[in-house]
């Protein structure tokens, strides 16, 4: 099933601060928790995107619907998971963090919140 998303993800540059660094480490252990093959492309499509070291992640179309590929596999409470790390770090990005923060977690909540009501 293909995922239609509900904002644009066209190509964003961001950079991410320590708490999205921990955030992302966090939703790569939920998806580990959900075993070996979704934890390899949990990785490949989430921790590939950033240099940890710098916190610089370039995100295309491509990446995005890679990720909610990923994603459909994942079952209910790894997604509830993820969505409850990406909604707090919208969250903290709009209210005082730059638009292009807001915008990659957004785009990322918009998937996981998809997956998990089926229409992904």
């Amino acid at each position: 099933m293909e995922c239609d998303l509900m904002v644009e993800p066209s190509q964003i540059s961001v950079n991410l601060d320590d708490e999205d660094k921990a955030a992302l480490r966090r939703i790569k252990q939920n998806y580990e928790s959900a075993g070996l093959f979704a934890a390899l492309m949990s990785a490949t499509h989430v921790l590939s995107w950033t240099d940890m070291d710098v916190g610089l992640v370039t995100v295309g179309n491509e990446d995005w619907l890679g990720l909610a590929k990923t994603i459909i596999g994942s079952n209910k409470v790894i997604l509830a998971g993820v969505s409850s790390t990406a909604a707090k770090q919208y969250l903290r990005h709009s209210m005082r963090g730059t638009p292009e923060q807001a915008q990659f977690w957004a785009i990322y909540q918009t998937i996981v919140a998809r997956a998990l009501k089926g229409k992904c």
